[in-house]
């Protein structure tokens, strides 16, 4: 089964609908246990229906077999799905049963950052190959990944990792703004104060430590890009004082 076969059977899923006896029947329950609800039609989602077909005993044990089989393919394809096609949702679900058993503040940090750090990979893709139907799709999926990351972060322990991720998110940000697009100033707020946050705390640390003369004078320099809000390179100093390299 190709992908396109994939997506052409689950657009079909919004085509089923239940066999009328039964809808009359749920309706009845539904309204005889809530007499106060308005008797209006509200249309029904084909996942609704779905998980309404599914638990119909007289479902066939081919037709289970068969849905079950495309939803397990769809996860399969979704891997390459960017914000706006049909699979993306399976490829968000995928990321969050990952990181669902992730308790410790740091780590909840990193694995944010390492998911926005995907969003901005999708939104650079978009942006380079000019997908327009996907790019609104994109840059909501990368505002929001900023605000849970920031959010997060604020919370995390300013570790090299940590560092290191951040370091990459500031750059590949950089390169969407030289592609043209623009992301939205609310979660660009909130991510420069967690920042400015980390980098203070850090800034703190290394005050305390036994630093070289070149080191001393990078450490003055960090100051200095905090104040005129130069953070890309602030990072970098915060990283060479520590001795991070990145590839």
């Amino acid at each position: 089964m190709t992908e396109q076969d994939l997506i052409t059977k689950i657009q079909t899923l919004k085509d089923i609908k239940p066999r009328g006896d039964w809808a009359l029947s749920v309706k009845d329950r539904i309204f005889d246990d809530h007499p106060y609800i308005i008797n209006t039609y509200q249309p029904v989602s084909a996942m609704a229906i779905l998980r309404s077909l599914i638990a119909q005993p007289r479902l066939s044990y081919v037709s289970f077999v068969l849905l079950f089989g495309i939803f397990i393919a769809a996860f399969g394809f979704a891997n390459n799905a960017l914000p706006g096609d049909l699979l993306y949702p399976f490829k968000k679900i995928t990321e969050e049963g990952q990181s669902i058993f992730v308790l410790d503040n740091t780590e909840i940090s990193k694995t944010q950052l390492t998911l926005l750090s995907k969003r901005l990979d999708e939104l650079t893709e978009v942006a380079k190959k000019n997908k327009v139907r996907n790019l609104a799709p994109a840059i909501n999926e990368v505002e929001n990944g900023i605000a849970q990351a920031a959010k997060n972060l604020k919370k995390a322990d300013a570790n090299s990792a940590i560092i290191a991720e951040v370091k990459k998110i500031e750059d590949k940000k950089e390169t969407i703004k030289s592609l043209g697009v623009e992301i939205g100033e609310v979660g660009e707020l909130e991510w420069d104060a967690a920042l400015v946050d980390k980098i203070k705390a850090q800034v703190d640390i290394l005050s305390i430590e036994k630093l070289t003369e070149e080191q001393s004078v990078l450490l003055e320099e960090v100051k200095k890009d905090v104040d005129t809000e130069n953070y890309v390179k602030a990072w970098e100093k915060v990283l060479l004082i520590n001795g991070i390299v990145i590839e």
